[in-house]
């Protein structure tokens, strides 16, 4: 961001070599940096890596959120902050600063797919972790020696005819329908916002209506790190 805007945004594999990474990205960015906020939920010492490589490219240091029981209109009464993800506590917060006022349905759709809930009130009410869509094409793949992860992905709802259909057919009826039967449990004046990775497959193939954030965390970032 520069001046309050959004100048360059995108994704990189982060299976590799963080110090690589970081270089990669310093190499395309079209502005230099003067600040560099950060959430993690990998290994400590990774995280190490990643604020010394970014002090070593930019000689800025790494500011990270440190979660907080009442911000910005989510309450976390009685939960243990530090036993709680820094990604989903900013997904709420992001969520409820789009629609206040409401029940929500906070999904945040990656590696795992996350969905929380919060009360009209704001307050966080409990939530669910499973794998997500490609995960869980994977754990197949991993398993079973004639389950292969298909070349090109295609996700929608019903019954496929060939295996590889099935897989895909089958990740996608899944993870759709864990998010519709929570928006129905917590009843009219609910709402669902979808973030994450996957979050465009999962809008297109659920049957209710979604606010699609695509920058659902980094949205969440900015309010607990303004």
């Amino acid at each position: 961001m520069s001046e309050g805007e959004l100048r360059q945004s995108g994704a990189v594999d982060n299976t590799g070599c963080c110090t690589s990474m970081l270089r990669k990205i310093a190499d395309e960015l079209c502005v230099q940096p003067n600040r560099c906020r950060m959430s993690s939920v990998r290994a400590p010492e990774i995280n190490d890596v990643i604020e010394t490589t970014v002090f070593d490219i930019w000689d800025i240091k790494v500011e990270r959120p440190i979660k907080q029981e009442y911000l910005g209109g989510v309450q976390l009464t009685g939960v243990d902050p530090a036993a709680y993800g820094e990604d989903r506590w900013l997904g709420l917060l992001a969520a409820r600063a789009a629609i206040p006022a409401r029940p929500l349905v906070v999904v945040d759709s990656g590696t795992a797919l996350t969905l929380d809930i919060i009360d009209e009130g704001g307050c966080f009410k409990g939530g669910l972790i499973v794998p997500g869509i490609s995960l869980m094409l994977k754990s197949m793949a991993d398993n079973a020696d004639r389950l292969l992860i298909p070349e090109q992905r295609h996700f929608r709802r019903g019954l496929g005819l060939k295996t590889v259909e099935a897989m895909q057919f089958g990740v996608a009826s899944m993870a759709a329908a864990l998010i519709e039967k929570e928006y129905e449990f917590l009843g009219d004046g609910a709402a669902v916002v979808i973030g994450g990775g996957d979050a465009t497959v999962l809008a297109e193939l659920v049957t209710i209506p979604v606010l699609h954030l695509p920058d659902l965390v980094f949205e969440g970032l900015a309010i607990a790190l303004p």
